[in-house]
């Protein structure tokens, strides 16, 4: 699988879902990611460290990129490839007496995207 195949799904997915979340409500953006991650695309290779640093390089690259949206992103092209990914959104207390949310995706136990210092303070949503 080329780099370039996997920035280009990655752009365009990011693009779409930046639209899609300000638009659409959450769980009609969801139905639509879980019909593309259904069109399955398995490869021998091991994809996750390659998807992780697709998504990172657009979302990096990409005026109004989040946390949610590179999660989004990375849980469903790992979802493609045949992963079993999940989808995690915490929250926090914040600095005075705000709310903090992050949002990351775990697959085999690691965390692919969204590290951040503090990341353990984070209570995870149930789904």
């Amino acid at each position: 699988m080329t780099s370039t195949f996997l920035l280009l799904e990655s752009l365009a997915l990011m693009t779409s879902l930046n639209l899609g979340v300000r638009l659409l409500p959450f769980t009609v953006v969801r139905r639509g990611l879980d019909r593309w991650a259904g069109c399955s695309r398995r490869n021998t290779e091991d994809m996750v460290d390659q998807i992780a640093w697709a998504v990172r390089a657009i979302g990096r690259r990409m005026p109004g990129a989040t946390c949610l949206l590179e999660a989004l992103v990375a849980h469903c092209m790992l979802r493609r490839f045949g992963y079993v990914p999940a989808l995690r959104i915490g929250v926090r207390r914040g600095a005075s007496m705000s709310i903090d949310a992050h949002a990351w995706v775990e697959c085999g136990g690691a965390i692919v995207i969204g590290t951040i210092p503090g990341l353990t303070e984070y209570a995870v949503l149930s789904p």
